[in-house]
């Protein structure tokens, strides 16, 4: 702090606590509100916590008075505005609500855009926003005297600033497509240094993080919030936001972030980068800004002229201040003053005898940079928690107030201290002895209070420099260097008091402390040249040098050294540790402690974060491979793809994958190959399962041959002990199940999965004759989930019935289609339900059912369901005109149904394959019945179009 900033803080300080008379005072927390209209010449004042709004006046020739910040020494605020022919700075009191001073800026008649102070509180920053060569001025904030101009071709289109904590760093947003770097150490004023591109859109605002190497920026133009990383000065990510971002505000710890949109307040987790919540508010927020405490958040909407008091425990709105002034304008996120501290002390006493020694004790709030004191008898301090001795009797009153150079608060303690003449000569006489008075340094003293008069309060000084050291009865003490000292003990007994002073009392020769240890580690103990280690310092003690020795002709003297072993070897490392200037010291030697071998060819080596799924399959590889390599390859199925040590590809493409990785260190180059490592699916597949019984026995057969193929591929399994088999994944197409055991008929059956679902398909062997498809699925069960599908031909009433069992459900659906379409469709999230539709005669439907829990199990299945008409006749019948085919994406079927009255009959069922009118080629079912029939019997075929033509046939009897 420079000597003028120091005498007019002083200044201040005085001239404010002489009209504090009484009680304890503290600044108010104020909004200051400017306007962007050219016909309004005030701005406002707002108390926060009563919602009062006082209008100050400004020259009728000044507008657009937009952007402010505060003065740490004097506490007024400094608006930016302009005329028709150049820019003003407009200097307001906080005290008395007036305009102190208004003069032009550095720049001419350029927009002015935004202030801001340093961290030093010295200077502030006056930015122009010009579609050219932009300038900065700085001007000294004590007397408003301009530095100098921060200026560069490249700073067109400012518009938002902030600055770094240290200080040594500022952004500049733009409304092009930049951020601007300014470096504030090279120079009295700072410089230009560089710009970010990039930045996802045009910017409004930015701020630094208060905790991390962090800063964010409000991207209105492509709606974003930027993460800035501010040690490399590179963007890091755009979080997308909904609606137009204006200004960015961030919490003190640094975990949230809040910006100003064109719909009210954007919450952000900065350690996700995760968006929390949108708090929908007036439109055009324009300012965001805390209260002292971090507790409340201020929103100023331009377009409603309110401020929106919102709680960002709950993130809801608790209150509103309207009635601001017309097109009300703070722009950024420093609009709230006298909020970010808060005065306040204690003293360790507050009555005595004279000489009274008060130790004060600072218990403010805020990023405090200067501390003031006046302690009521003509005396002052600067320190944060001063010691001050009274020495005559009095009333005194107490005097105290902070600043972090941008806000200041004071506290006022009116007759706070007491102090009567000298003691002695009363019911107290002062007295004590320790339990030695001579010993080595760094060793511990007891002193006991030996004073007559049953004293209540103790004070002790073991060096007589006027400090007191301990209030306690008996304290104990450690003397840290060689000496002898003189002790002062004073007592008190109500309002008696008195003092003794033994003049060399205690004498510190060089005994030594006894509990100095020399103890280390290091991080790692074996390894290939170069071999890094880091050592660590364990010793206890408190020493202050150290002396390291590391077996290799190396040294150090720094307490937790880092060392790089080059050559090969077993190395004895020795570690000294001393105290008192090296008056003490302990050594530890750990003998063959460091052990370095030769290197050899890296051990080549990588995982995959996941190696199989549907395209497009995004894969993170991570190489971790031994042996220090310095440069790696990888190929796709021999095909070079990059140099990186990791690997991030896209696979858009199904299919099998082989990896190979190459990685290199100085003694040769590793290869691993992993084969068929990454299996990439369509989007588009799905699974055929189902149980292989006996038709006679009903019982499941094991060890049965299953065949899935098609004109590209075949697949052959064995079903298990429970009859069970299962292919997956199949994709979209026609395929053939063939199945085949010793003692039972062979055969196939035709199978099609469509849009990825999976189908089940029970098979019935028998001795002899047909393979027999098991006729109705209607019925699921598992460990998490059963159902069943149930029809009724009298009410045509098709009834699915569910249960989910184990986790709970996410989503339960039932689509329903018939000829033309969706006919039915319900969405549930119950554990389990009924989805009920009633159909008519002579349709055909199709049942899809969707099911998933929380636990991630799945199931996804459709069912056809179909309701005929008969038609009596003895006479071989053909299909009627019937739709056939795929309609939407849906399967359909075509079918007849005949009543047989009477006599042994036989019904031919042909169907048109493919999509012509008429074709050459006829499956035909054969049903041979008996004479006793008497019931409908149902024959259908469906017929689908996908990579092939094909047909299924089922026969229902009843």
């Amino acid at each position: 702090m420079n000597i003028f900033r120091k005498i007019g803080l002083i200044l201040f300080f005085i001239c404010f606590i002489s009209l504090c008379s009484a009680g304890v005072v503290h600044a108010a927390e104020y909004a200051y509100i400017g306007t962007s209209s050219s016909s309004a010449h005030e701005v406002q004042a707002v108390e926060l916590s009563s919602g009062n709004i006082t209008n100050i006046s400004v020259t009728s020739t000044v507008y657009n008075v937009n952007n402010m910040c505060v003065d740490p020494i004097t506490g007024v605020v400094r608006f930016l505005g302009q005329t028709s022919t150049d820019d003003k700075i407009i200097v307001i009191d906080q005290q008395t609500g007036t305009v102190d001073a208004l003069f032009t800026g550095g720049y001419g008649s350029s927009t002015g855009n935004h202030i801001i102070v340093s961290k030093d509180g010295e200077k502030y920053y006056a930015v122009e926003q010009a579609s050219t060569t932009g300038h900065i001025d700085v001007f000294w904030t004590l007397n408003n005297t301009l530095i100098g101009t921060i200026t560069s071709a490249n700073l067109d289109y400012c518009r938002g600033l902030d600055i770094s904590s240290d200080g040594n760093k500022m952004y500049i947003t733009a409304a092009a497509n930049y951020i601007y770097i300014i470096n504030l150490t090279s120079s009295a004023t700072g410089t230009y240094e560089s710009q970010m591109h990039n930045t996802y859109g045009s910017t409004y605002d930015v701020i630094f993080s208060p905790t991390t190497d962090r800063a964010y920026a409000a991207a209105y133009a492509g709606s974003y919030i930027v993460v800035i990383n501010t040690t490399s000065d590179t963007i890091i990510t755009g979080v997308p936001v909904l609606y137009q971002d204006y200004c960015i505000q961030i919490s003190s710890d640094g975990s949230m972030v809040y910006a100003g949109t064109s719909n009210g307040v954007t919450v952000m987790d900065t350690s996700t980068n995760a968006i929390v919540t949108n708090i929908a508010i007036g439109s055009s927020i324009v300012g965001v800004d805390f209260n002292a405490a971090g507790t409340l958040l201020y929103a100023h909407s331009a377009s409603s002229d309110t401020i929106y008091v919102i709680d960002v425990s709950t993130n809801s709105v608790v209150d509103t201040i309207p009635g601001l002034i017309s097109s009300s304008y703070t722009f950024g996120h420093d609009f709230i003053t006298n909020g970010a501290v808060g005065a306040s002390f204690t003293a360790d006493v507050t009555s005595g005898y004279a000489p009274l020694t008060v130790n004060f004790t600072d218990t403010s709030f805020g990023n405090i940079s200067d501390y003031y004191w006046e302690f009521g008898d003509g005396y002052t301090s600067a320190s944060e928690s001063p010691s001050h001795t009274y020495t005559s009797g009095g009333i005194y009153s107490v005097n105290h107030s902070v600043s972090d150079g941008v806000a200041t608060d004071w506290e006022n303690k009116t007759n706070y201290i007491t102090v009567v003449g000298s003691g002695g000569g009363g019911s107290v006489t002062a007295d004590f002895h320790a339990n030695t008075t001579s010993t080595g340094v760094g060793n511990q003293v007891q002193f006991f209070d030996d004073s007559a008069g049953s004293p209540d309060s103790w004070e002790w000084d073991f060096t007589n420099d006027g400090i007191i050291d301990s209030t306690a009865e008996s304290p104990i003490v450690t003397y840290g260097t060689i000496g002898t000292f003189s002790v002062a003990l004073t007592v008190y007994n109500g309002t008696d008091a008195d003092s003794t002073t033994k003049y060399n009392y205690i004498t510190i020769t060089s005994g030594g402390p006894g509990c100095l240890g020399c103890e280390f580690s290091a991080n790692v103990t074996t390894g290939q040249y170069p071999l890094t280690v880091q050592f660590a310092d364990l010793s206890t003690g408190s020493p202050d040098e150290w002396s390291w020795n590391f077996g290799d002709g190396s040294s150090s003297i720094e307490q937790n050294p880092v060392h790089t072993y080059t050559s090969a070897g077993t190395y004895t490392v020795t570690f000294t540790a001393s105290a008192l200037n090296g008056t003490y010291s302990k050594t530890k030697v750990k003998n063959n402690y460091i052990t370095v071998s030769e290197p050899t060819i890296a051990g080549t080596d990588f995982t995959a974060n996941v190696t199989y799924g549907t395209a497009p399959l995004t894969v993170l590889f991570t190489d971790t491979s031994t042996g220090n390599p310095t440069s790696w390859t990888w190929e796709i199925d021999d095909v070079y793809q990059t140099d990186t040590q990791d690997m991030t590809v896209t696979f858009n493409d199904a299919g099998i994958y082989s990896i190979t990785h190459t990685a290199t260190n100085a003694e040769g180059t590793g290869t691993e190959t992993k084969t068929n490592y990454i299996q990439v699916y369509p989007a588009n597949y799905g699974g055929i399962y189902g149980y292989v019984f006996d038709a006679d026995t009903n019982e499941p057969i094991s060890s049965v041959n299953c065949q899935l193929s098609n004109s590209s591929a075949t697949a052959a399994i064995l079903s298990d002990s429970d009859g069970y088999y299962y292919f997956w994944p199949v994709y979209n197409g026609v395929y053939d199940l063939t199945v085949s055991k010793s003692g039972y008929t062979t055969g196939s059956l035709p199978n099609t999965i469509i849009n990825g679902t999976t189908l089940r398909q029970d098979i019935y062997l028998t001795q002899s004759g047909d393979i027999v498809q098991d006729e109705n699925i209607t019925n699921y069960s598992s460990d998490w989930l059963s159902f069943d599908l149930t029809t009724d031909a009298d009410t045509k009433t098709i009834t699915l019935d569910y249960e989910v069992t184990q986790g709970n459900t996410n989503y339960a659906n039932c689509t329903i289609y018939d000829d033309s379409g969706p006919v039915y469709s319900s969405n549930v999230s119950t554990q389990s339900g009924t989805f009920s539709y009633t159909g008519s005669a002579g349709n055909n439907y199709l049942v899809s059912f969707d099911i998933m829990n929380d636990e991630g199990n799945r199931y996804s299945g459709a069912y056809p369901v179909l309701f005929f008409r008969g038609f009596p006749s003895s006479n071989p019948i053909f299909p009627p005109d019937m739709p056939r085919g795929i309609i939407n994406g849906i399967l359909v079927f075509a079918a007849i149904v005949c009543m047989m009255m009477f006599g042994k009959a036989y019904i031919e069922i042909g169907m048109i394959l493919g999509t012509a009118v008429l074709a050459s080629s006829y499956i035909w079912g054969f049903l041979n019945l008996p004479e006793t029939v008497q019931t409908p019997v149902i024959i259908f075929l469906s017929a689908l179009v996908a990579g092939g033509e094909y047909i299924a046939k089922k026969k229902v009897l009843g």
